[in-house]
């Protein structure tokens, strides 16, 4: 299988970079300040801020430690902003959220999210993010796992008990054709796309009903059942450094 080793430079993972000078003099922590379970992960590349893995699903496992004040709000006050901050971020024709949440680890609040982004020219991208924020650094971990080999399956078993006679809307996202631009596009069906967290989104949502955490189990072998799976066993599995549970945290 093909390993997947590269992290496409979207503007939401761009805002897990944080903002401010960078300044390592007063910081401590390392990559090495966060331990993981790496059974099953064979190294890939590191350097003093990024380590990268690889496994034999061909997903990638990377870890970024960011010298930088997080971004993205305090996961200690709640799941609602940082919902309306990734879905903020990713408010773009090939990219959405599936899922936001707040987790603990060891007593520090994290936002824990998946992703889907699409690829050219068929199929998605799902990525998995664990965010340990604290006051001027951050440990983002990820999981990536592509769609390779036929695409669609899973939304189109799943399409066939939800909706067996859809009818369609207009699609936001669905650009001119380059052959006919004044061709009716076939649109896109009426229900199917749904904001995880507000029905106002939904016009714009790339999450499909298809993406519920309820039919991983019939489909384990998905690149979003395989993202939640290992970004849960991830956050199942880390341990924080004394340095880091020491650090101020992102409030």
């Amino acid at each position: 299988k093909t390993s997947n080793l590269g992290y496409p430079a979207t503007p939401w993972i761009q805002a897990l970079r944080g903002h401010g000078a960078e300044n390592r003099k007063s910081i401590m922590a390392t990559l090495d300040s966060v331990k993981l379970d790496l059974t099953g992960w064979k190294a890939v590349r590191r350097n003093e801020s990024m380590a990268v893995w690889s496994d034999g699903d061909g997903d990638a496992l990377a870890i970024n430690l960011f010298h930088a004040v997080p971004d993205i709000p305090p996961p200690v006050m709640g799941s609602g902003g940082l919902r309306n901050y990734f879905r903020s971020q990713c408010a773009a024709p090939d990219s959405g959220i599936v899922e936001v949440d707040v987790v603990s680890i060891q007593g520090v609040s994290c936002g824990r999210m998946i992703v889907k982004a699409r690829m050219q020219p068929t199929g998605f991208t799902f990525q998995g993010t664990i965010v340990i924020p604290k006051h001027d650094f951050s440990f983002v971990n990820r999981v990536q796992c592509l769609e390779q080999g036929p695409t669609g399956m899973r939304e189109a078993a799943i399409m066939l008990v939800e909706m067996p006679n859809p009818e369609y809307e207009p699609d936001p996202h669905q650009a001119p054709h380059p052959l006919f631009p004044n061709a009716i596009p076939a649109g896109r069906i009426k229900g199917w796309f749904k904001d995880p967290y507000d029905s106002a989104f939904d016009s714009t949502a790339l999450r499909t009903l298809s993406d519920d955490v309820k039919y991983d189990s019939r489909f384990s072998t998905h690149p979003l059942s395989r993202a939640r799976r290992k970004i849960d066993s991830v956050i199942a599995s880390v341990r924080l450094g004394s340095d880091v549970l020491a650090a101020p945290d992102h409030n």
